[in-house]
């Protein structure tokens, strides 16, 4: 199977033909279904309700990436739930319809769920009970993606593989997430139907990948020629801010003079609530210089948004690894580092920008605020295998 986009007078319409195997999608697709459609629909195409003008011509390129992939997702939950793939199929899959005359069941999963929480907030802090209501949210939108009730007496471990595939592509759960939500619903079920055998709800965590940017990628990014106070150089300067203090996005975003100490930057990270303390080094000083004596301020939005035009712009198409967990198996597909670049790329590639230096791993940890050795690890193990390459210089 082949998605691809297409243009008609400005128009973006979205591909899909059958049959064609392009590239990682169509390997992955092929490993995990086999031939997908019917012999009588090959080809089919999607509005996008997208439209390629003068103003949007440079910054349209990730909306347009969005949509592929929700394209992609839904044919992935299509096939799962042994429906045909057809247009009208993935238009419901990317528009789930809602019944707002529906009563609430009473003795639904939700309804349950939502009397657990109650139970829950007598025990447990606010800030606790915010991933509990979180989850709750999680379930409401997948029943109207499934377009179904869940019940706790027919909540099947099919079922389950189907939330857990839900989250996953569609929602773009990671892992740790992931884990923790199973463990949420499996302590729910027990206090709901104790009777039950419960055991299969259970998410099996895996390291994904370290994505960073290498050493000879920040120093291009770093020196770029950009349009003095373009959004581009606010984002490009706020990436290379976080690179070389270990700052998230979210942190930099409230620094303020309490945190500036004697060249030194100390704060509370907002994630977890460790203590960090980098150096306030030239080149963050100069960033924070430039932007009225503080890192760039823009919404985390339009932060992520831009940083994939600007990696596109500087032709970052280095081809990375991207792992999907699908019914206890780990399939990897490859991007280009232009599309999937986020923001808390940069606090990994401060990591290992310090690793490559020798830096002991207890003053990074110091220094990035991480809480301890199991969180950093994955890091170091990449840093071991980078480092074995060189195995036989000697010889």
């Amino acid at each position: 199977m082949n998605i691809t986009e297409k243009i008609v007078r400005g128009r973006v319409y979205i591909r899909v033909r059958f049959g064609v195997k392009s590239g990682n999608f169509g390997e992955l697709y092929g490993e995990l279904f086999g031939e997908l459609g019917s012999p009588h629909e090959r080809e089919f195409s999607l509005s996008t309700g997208l439209k390629i003008t003068d103003q949007n011509k440079n910054t349209i390129r990730p909306l347009i990436n969005n949509y592929k992939n929700a394209v992609e997702r839904a044919v992935v939950l299509i096939q799962y739930a042994n429906k045909q793939i057809t247009k009208e199929n993935i238009k419901i899959y990317l528009n789930p319809p809602t019944d707002k005359t529906q009563e609430p069941d009473k003795k639904s999963f939700i309804h349950s769920y939502d009397s657990y929480i109650d139970y829950k907030s007598k025990k447990i802090k606010a800030q606790t009970l915010k991933g509990w209501k979180s989850l709750a949210r999680t379930l409401r939108k997948f029943e109207k993606y499934d377009r179904s009730v869940l019940k706790i007496n027919t909540f099947s471990n099919k079922k389950f593989e189907q939330f857990l595939q839900y989250c996953h592509l569609v929602l773009e759960h990671h892992d740790n997430y992931l884990s923790k939500n199973s463990s949420r619903m499996k302590s729910f079920l027990v206090w709901a139907a104790p009777e039950k055998d419960w055991s299969f709800v259970r998410h099996k965590s895996y390291t994904p990948e370290v994505v960073y940017i290498y050493k000879e990628e920040f120093e291009r990014l770093k020196t770029a020629k950009l349009p003095e106070g373009s959004y581009m150089s606010k984002v490009r300067d706020l990436f290379v801010f976080c690179c070389v203090t270990g700052m998230g996005y979210a942190d930099s975003q409230v620094l303020n003079d309490s945190n500036l100490n004697q060249g030194l930057i100390e704060y509370r990270r907002i994630k977890t609530g460790s203590r960090a303390v980098t150096p306030l080094n030239n080149i963050a000083l100069k960033i924070m210089q430039r932007w009225g004596g503080y890192p760039p301020k823009i919404s985390n939005q339009k932060y992520n948004t831009y940083l994939k035009v600007l990696f596109r712009h500087l032709e970052f198409e280095r081809p990375v690894k991207v792992f999907i967990k699908s019914f206890g198996k780990i399939y990897n597909m490859e991007y280009p580092l232009c599309d999937i670049i986020k923001s808390h790329m940069a606090r990994k590639t401060f990591v290992m920008l310090l690793l490559n230096k020798k830096v002991p791993i207890q003053d990074i940890m110091d220094m990035s605020g991480h809480s301890d050795y199991q969180s950093i690890k994955p890091y170091i193990n990449i840093h071991r295998e980078h480092v074995k390459k060189y195995k036989n210089l000697f010889y």
